[in-house]
């Protein structure tokens, strides 16, 4: 007989999709919190406990490890997307994404239940994007036939993984899921805050959080932007990368439409004519190539800020000139080196390097002689660190050779001597194959998009972590 089952999470839409899939299996339960279930625990103390630890979810690992050790007859079946947070559960010890002794067959059943279950009651009439429907179909059947053949708790690992990828595709696609309005739907229990706020702007958690309507779409969404008691800025990469403590502000420059995907700083997001309106429309299949497998909740890993600006250098390409797009590219790149994603960075870096050779040569920079020397400066340190050194020589020799330089940028040329007198090189950013030594020419298509590790999709790593 199925035990019975406890879902926590503190998404509501998700919630409902779990209690809707698991219909059939029994006594099931929600909670948005584990202190919640206490109550249910006393009536079974062998229940199935379904945590959604995803970076939307308050719970943390000491209220796990109390939980588990409280009830440990309980099968507790954690769905962690990223193996940072598998790491921290290691002392929790009945976690069936750990290498640890599970109720195997249990938690096999369980998981059959949902996803038979998910495959019966998909209705393609909720879903705007036949797409995804058809998709999230397919992903669901595949699961099924790889879970017939499970025989290891690693395996098992994987296919939650990949239920917890397309469950949150489908809470983001599915839009009569909660039987609220649209906007509720897409920002779970924040949606009464837009008829109750008559500034409409909110403070939580250390973010504050405004409303905003995508120009392109029409969808409403909460935007994030961290307060600055969250971050301490410790110092800066020789390319002038910001180091961080605590939360990465960068992560949440870019406001991002979390339905087609257009994206622009969030200072200028609703300001856009009706002509590049049409043309960033027209180009929505390429954003959300850009997108598989993300997605733009909040708050936000460093990979999803890292995929923010290369959505915003896709938008911003019909309405701004190339050494904007170089910077936002640049960004990229520095939360990719951030995160560990040395494949990524390898790619915005090269993007980065081509926009700013065709700004030198091209486009009239604003700022004067100190910030083309300084364009010169930071382009010599990319060309380093993709092994173009004869490039980055010639660079740092025309701001030396510059007899404007003393006056206009004495500190950038204070910095180029000691450089060059520490013998001082970037570290070198590893190839990738084939492909980086096209990127690493400049080479990349316009269809090209940066490679990421399978350790970071979806989830990746909270605010602020580097990875180890």
């Amino acid at each position: 007989m199925t035990r019975q089952v406890l879902i926590v999470s503190d998404k509501v839409a998700l919630k409902l999709m779990y209690r809707q899939l698991l219909k059939g299996s029994g006594r099931v339960y929600t909670s948005a919190d584990l202190e919640g279930c206490a109550e249910f625990m006393k009536d079974d103390p062998e229940s199935v406990v379904i945590l959604d630890v995803s970076r939307e979810n308050t719970l943390i690992t000491e209220q796990i490890q109390g939980f588990c050790s409280k009830w440990p007859a309980a099968s507790v079946i954690a769905l962690v997307t990223n193996r940072i947070h598998a790491r921290q559960y290691a002392a929790c010890p009945s976690v069936v994404c750990l290498d640890k002794p599970v109720d195997f067959s249990q938690i096999k059943k369980i998981l059959a239940q949902i996803i038979s279950n998910g495959s019966g009651k998909l209705d393609q009439k909720d879903f705007f994007n036949r797409r995804i429907f058809q998709d999230a179909s397919q992903d669901l059947s595949d699961l099924s036939d790889k879970l017939s053949t499970a025989a290891h708790v690693q395996e098992v690992q994987e296919i939650l993984v990949g239920l917890t990828s397309i469950l949150n595709r489908l809470n983001s696609a599915c839009g009569a899921i909660t039987e609220k309005g649209d906007a509720e739907n897409s920002m779970g229990d924040v949606g009464p805050f837009f008829e109750n706020s008559p500034d409409r702007d909110m403070v939580s958690g250390g973010f504050r959080k405004f409303p905003v309507k995508c120009p392109v779409c029409g969808h409403l969404h909460l935007s994030w932007e961290p307060q600055t008691d969250l971050f301490v800025k410790t110092g800066e990469d020789s390319d002038f990368m910001p180091l961080y403590d605590g939360v990465n502000p960068m992560c949440y420059e870019i406001s991002v439409c979390n339905r087609c995907f257009y994206a622009a700083m969030a200072e200028d997001f609703e300001t856009i004519d009706r002509k590049r309106m049409d043309l960033i429309s027209l180009e929505r299949v390429n954003r959300q190539r850009i997108m598989a497998g993300f997605d733009m909740n909040y708050p936000r890993a460093m990979v999803q800020g890292m995929k923010s600006f290369e959505l915003a250098a896709e938008c911003y390409k019909f309405r701004k000139p190339k050494g904007f797009l170089g910077n936002l590219h640049l960004k990229a790149a520095w939360l990719a080196r951030a995160c560990g994603e040395g494949s990524s960075e390898r790619f915005y870096t090269s993007r980065a390097v081509d926009s700013f050779e065709h700004a030198l040569s091209s486009e009239r920079i604003l700022g004067g002689p100190g910030e083309i020397l300084r364009m010169r400066y930071l382009l010599g340190d990319l060309c380093e660190r993709l092994g173009k050194f004869e490039r980055a020589d010639a660079l740092f020799q025309e701001i030396l050779d510059d007899s404007s330089a003393r006056s206009s940028a004495p500190a950038l040329l204070e910095l180029l001597h000691r450089r060059r007198e520490e013998g001082y090189r970037p570290l070198l950013i590893p190839d990738w194959g084939n492909r980086g030594a096209d990127l690493a020419d400049g080479n990349a298509s316009s269809s090209d998009t940066a490679p990421v590790s399978d350790s970071v999709k979806p989830d990746q790593i909270p605010d602020g972590e580097v990875q180890d």
